[in-house]
């Protein structure tokens, strides 16, 4: 709750469309899109948080959904040459964002994890929200993923 009777319902989660062909692609991104708009646990949700993403999956899922949002690549992806990262969209205005990086590279690919901050305007008060996506327990060491919170 952020104020007396108001609440902020939270979303998130990973579209793969950016792994798939484009036809697939853009399949995958209208299913999820469908999906944000008619499941009750979604279609209500005041911000989304998004990880594994392309500024235009999010541009494009942000707009369907009339909702405001703030993006930050985190790495530059080979296969599909094109930046992913994280996202915040909101319903409520967006006063203040941030990219942070998380401590820690990968072992494996020597990537760089990064959380999208984003001040949001609910009401008269601010409240702070990350999109983050850290790393797996295959990648970096279990102390190592509680450094990244």
């Amino acid at each position: 709750m952020v104020e007396d009777g108001q609440r902020l319902a939270l979303a998130g989660g990973q579209v793969a469309a950016q792994r798939e062909s484009l036809a697939r692609a853009t399949a995958a991104l209208d299913r999820a899109i469908d999906v944000l708009r008619s499941e009750p646990t979604l279609r209500d949700a005041d911000v989304v948080l998004l990880q594994e993403m392309s500024d235009g999956a999010v541009r494009e899922i942000a707009d369907s959904l009339h909702l405001g949002y703030v993006y930050y690549p985190a790495i530059y992806h080979k296969r599909t040459k094109q930046p992913f990262g994280n996202a915040v969209l909101s319903r409520w205005p967006i006063v203040e964002d941030a990219k942070l990086i998380l401590p820690h590279r990968s072992r494996y690919a020597g990537t760089q994890r990064v959380a999208t901050a984003a001040t949001l305007r609910v009401g008269d008060r601010d409240v702070r929200v990350y999109s983050a996506h850290l790393g797996t327990p295959a990648d970096i060491a279990s102390g190592s993923r509680r450094d990244q919170l």
